[in-house]
């Protein structure tokens, strides 16, 4: 009659008659010297030789001293191997897989890449821009002059707070380095209020009307009197539904008015305070009036040509 048990080493099975029970055989599959059980499907009991090492395993010569039999120890990269069970028992599940990362992983990554590669793209677009470069610019039609910090643009719009203002005149610069727009706007008081009024009620009425125009925004300093300039002078700051600077002057010379006004684009930086100050104070009224002479050394505007459409059909 048969006898099974298993291998103290590599947990094989093996099978052998009763009549060897107790006796000391050799693994066929690892070489492990062991002594066979008395009860079946039991673990056989791992013998040693003289020498206290392990047998050698088999189709080894055996002329030196035979090595001891250990688990190859295990690496980061490969799990270790799973132990065999014992005869006829199931197999172990295997481990749970680990989980990946989730798609939400990986789209916060995308998107935090493309805000630090904008925001890498918009410094060096802000680094490569001119520092202010402060020029004296004059009226084409002589009635003042100004320092700006930039070359002049044209075609400029009027701000949307002078709509009751008749045919503004604005013209200035932008500095875009620091987001940074400069305005000189005029406009002609009418002749009736001219003859009738005097400039302070002329003043107060134009105050009046700006603050009307901006009764959703929020003023925080003024309308106050700024003295020591040669012409009556008005300062006011404010800030816009946007949360962002504007700061103005009103100056009312002759039969115009001048709004000097600095603004920013951006909320979280306000117009530099040197910069604005310097733009107030080279501010200068060259004529009062229009019938006054222009000022020596201005060059006088050309006008476009027009075209003789005559005989043409």
């Amino acid at each position: 009659m048969s006898l099974e048990f298993s291998c103290p080493q590599c947990s094989g099975t093996l099978e052998v008659d009763e009549s060897m029970i107790g006796t000391v055989i050799r693994c066929g599959d690892c070489g492990t010297l062991m002594r066979v059980p008395s009860t079946p499907y039991g673990i056989a009991e791992r013998v040693r030789d003289e020498s206290g090492r392990a047998s050698p395993p088999s189709g080894s010569s055996g002329d030196g001293p035979p090595a001891e039999l250990s688990p190859i120890p295990s690496t980061g990269s490969a799990p270790p191997p799973r132990p065999r069970p014992e005869a006829g028992a199931p197999w172990p599940p295997p481990p749970p897989a680990s989980p990946g990362r989730s798609v939400a992983f990986w789209a916060l990554i995308v998107i935090s890449g493309l805000i630090v590669g904008s925001c890498l793209c918009c410094c060096g677009i802000l680094a490569v821009l001119p520092e202010p470069d402060w020029q004296i610019y004059t009226n084409p039609e002589g009635w003042f002059q100004v320092e700006l910090p930039a070359p002049p643009r044209s075609q400029l719009r009027p701000p949307a707070f002078l709509p009751g203002v008749n045919n503004p005149r604005v013209e200035g610069c932008n500095l875009d380095k620091y987001g940074e727009d400069y305005r000189v706007i005029s406009w002609n008081v009418q002749p009736l209020q001219r003859l009738v009024r005097t400039d302070e009620a002329l003043m107060q009425r134009a105050l009046e009307d700006l603050q009307g125009q901006l009764r959703g925004e929020r003023i925080v300093e003024g309308p106050r009197l700024v003295p020591g300039q040669p012409h009556l002078t008005y300062e006011l700051h404010w800030y816009d539904k946007g949360n962002r600077l504007h700061i103005a002057r009103l100056v009312l010379a002759g039969e115009r008015f001048y709004l000097l006004l600095v603004q920013s684009r951006y909320f979280w930086a306000e117009p530099d305070p040197e910069r604005v100050e310097r733009f107030f104070q080279s501010f200068r009224v060259l004529r009062l009036r229009a019938q006054d002479p222009l000022p020596p050394d201005l060059p006088v505007p050309q006008r476009p040509k027009q075209k003789d459409n005559r005989g043409k059909k």
